[in-house]
């Protein structure tokens, strides 16, 4: 067959003294459900368009946005899923490639207990919502910009060319906003200077933090600088400590009043005190997690695995959380009960149990200004369930603690699937109490004799004791660039004899990796089912017919100018014009019968 291009076009096929068959393809990848990760929002696949960004990674596997180049919808009579471990889905063509421990394979040659790399991050991207309601009118800027003695048109008409006058929660600029709020009350402030100069500031502590910061501010419309904080030595209660960072200023009164209208805080909130805003008490799950997201950067507690040794014993993993701690005026404005109870209930709404909220004096050090300073605690259950729960909120501006928290909710999640897989196993014993003896249902279910005895007798469904120490399970499910984590391959199902509609996509990166599901995927050749049929035609009409092969992405004028919608696509040109198309599979003889018509 002869590869031609948009080029040679109209003279490999106009011009041609005889018919032209031509075999229109593209790159091609998933399912129209898979979730790819845009920005910054998780969204199927079928939504991408021409323009799109969606998360990708550059020849050193820093995280970059790749645009879309374009899309095609593809059919094909065979479908593979994969399902791991960790429950993620994935449905994709039999040639497709993922990234494995051993590098990319084809979805076709994956196995059972395969380790598929998974990026680390994903599940801290937000699930677009549907929530059409509006939290922010005018009016309620205009309200605050009075207030302020800041009501100018030009602050307006700047948040109204940004399109921030406005706002509802399902637009991505939202999930943003709701990110910097949280930072905003932790590591943020609102400042109003004598010479009536408004500043927006915040303070990260590594470079990856001010990037994101940066990134998150311009995405939203404005322009910070930073300056780089002298390192400053500190001790509490004979601990020492070296402080350094990026202070992140924003000078732009128009976000200055945004931020007050969506609940910052003016001035010091040592003796305001804290409360979570309205909107996000009553906004969406995805809009109160990006809110957590942004306030646990600033001052939430890391999870940490760590190993507990035993003589003669296996040793076991534990998580630990340390409490979340705030200092307030003991004459603040605002209790520390209520923002204790706010943010308790948006921790529970994710599943994570508080033990307990303590209120008390702080006795352990005194300000320098001698203001009596009460301290909240609030303690987070640190069972496996619990620190699950609050290790998959994710940490925005807070690379450390992401990335440590982040590798324990993987940790987690493994240990989760196997303690759950034993709980289903003995409700399957219990099942088959009455038809088997207990020899026969040990063999049926591969387990050990006494384990399903002690079920039969009442006992609970303790964890397996298979837990390896949480450094070596670091070597074994996790990459050096501690990005990606492995979820090993539970279920593979191979599907044949129907129309499967995939989307294919071709990004304008020279990696060609994606984040889908979750998994990292190579944007990659096709697996053309129809390709051996045109290829035995191409030998047994030689001279009498012309067989092409097109990449749609290579040529997408030509894609348009005869609407090629879907792959595969087969035209058939003679005398410069296009004279029959056959769309998706389609059989020899069938294909056959339109060829002879024009030969």
């Amino acid at each position: 067959m002869l590869e031609i291009t948009e080029q040679n076009f109209q003279q490999e096929v106009l011009e041609s003294n005889v018919p032209v068959l031509i075999d229109f393809w593209a790159p091609w990848c998933l399912g129209p459900k898979s979730k790819l990760i845009f920005n910054p929002e998780v969204k199927d696949i079928k939504e991408t368009r021409r323009g799109s960004k969606i998360l990708s990674f550059d020849k050193n596997f820093k995280e970059i946005k790749s645009n879309i180049v374009s899309t095609h919808r593809v059919i094909l009579n065979q479908m593979i899923k994969v399902k791991t471990e960790g429950n993620r889905e994935l449905t994709c063509t039999p040639e497709h490639l993922i990234l494995t421990k051993d590098g990319f394979k084809k979805v076709e040659d994956l196995q059972v207990g395969d380790l598929l790399s998974t990026y680390l991050f994903a599940d801290f991207y937000l699930n677009s919502n549907g929530s059409k309601k509006m939290f922010l009118t005018e009016k309620k800027v205009r309200k605050t910009a009075k207030n302020l003695n800041l009501n100018k048109s030009l602050y307006i008409n700047e948040l109204r060319e940004k399109k921030l006058l406005t706002l509802k929660y399902n637009q991505e600029k939202t999930y943003i906003l709701a990110n910097l709020i949280g930072f905003l009350l932790t590591d943020g402030s609102l400042s109003m200077t004598k010479n009536n100069e408004r500043f927006v500031e915040f303070f990260v502590g590594r470079k990856q933090d001010l990037e994101e910061i940066m990134r998150d501010l311009e995405y939203i419309g404005f322009c910070p600088s930073f300056r780089r904080q002298k390192s400053k030595e500190g001790e509490i209660n004979g601990r020492k400590f070296t402080q350094s960072g990026y202070r992140v200023r924003v000078t732009k009164t128009s976000l200055f009043i945004l931020l007050v209208a969506l609940g910052g805080i003016v001035g010091k909130k040592f003796f305001k005190g804290l409360t979570v805003p309205k909107w996000i008490l009553q906004g969406p799950e995805q809009v109160q997690k990006a809110f957590l997201q942004g306030f646990l950067g600033g001052d939430g507690p890391r999870v940490v695995i760590r190993t507990i040794k035993r003589k003669e014993r296996v040793p076991y993993n534990t998580a630990n959380i340390n409490p979340i701690e705030f200092h307030f005026s003991s004459f603040a404005k605002k209790s520390p009960q209520l923002f204790a109870k706010q943010l308790s209930q948006l921790l529970n709404n994710f599943k994570v149990k508080i033990k307990k909220t303590e209120i008390k004096i702080e006795d352990r050090y005194k300000r320098k200004d001698g203001k009596e300073s009460k301290l909240l605690k609030i303690w987070i259950g640190s069972d496996f369930k619990s620190a699950y729960a609050y290790a998959s909120i994710g940490f925005k501006y807070a690379y450390t603690k992401k990335i440590i928290s982040a590798l324990a909710k993987a940790y987690l999640e493994q240990r989760l699937a196997k303690i759950n897989e034993r709980r289903r196993k003995r409700s399957q014993v219990l099942r088959m109490r009455n038809n088997f003896s207990i020899s026969e249902i040990s063999k049926k279910l591969n387990l050990n004799y006494c384990i399903v005895n002690n079920w039969l007798q009442g006992r609970e469904a303790f964890p397996p004791r298979d837990a390896m120490p949480y450094k070596d399970w670091l070597k074994i499910y996790t990459d050096d660039t501690k990005k990606v984590s492995f979820e090993k391959v539970k279920i593979i199902k191979k599907y044949k004899k129907r129309n499967y509609e995939f989307i294919s996509l071709m990004l304008n990166n020279d990696t060609k990796m994606f984040v889908a599901d979750g998994v990292i995927h190579h944007n990659c050749a096709p697996c053309h089912m129809i390709t051996p049929v045109v290829e035995e035609i191409a030998d047994e009409y030689e001279g009498k017919l012309k067989v092409c092969k097109l990449n749609l992405d290579e040529a997408r004028s030509l894609a348009m100018q005869y609407q090629v919608m879907s792959i595969p696509t087969l035209a058939i040109f003679k005398g410069g014009e296009l004279q029959d198309r056959l769309v998706g599979l389609v059989s020899r003889e069938h294909l056959e019968d339109k060829i002879n018509l024009y030969v």
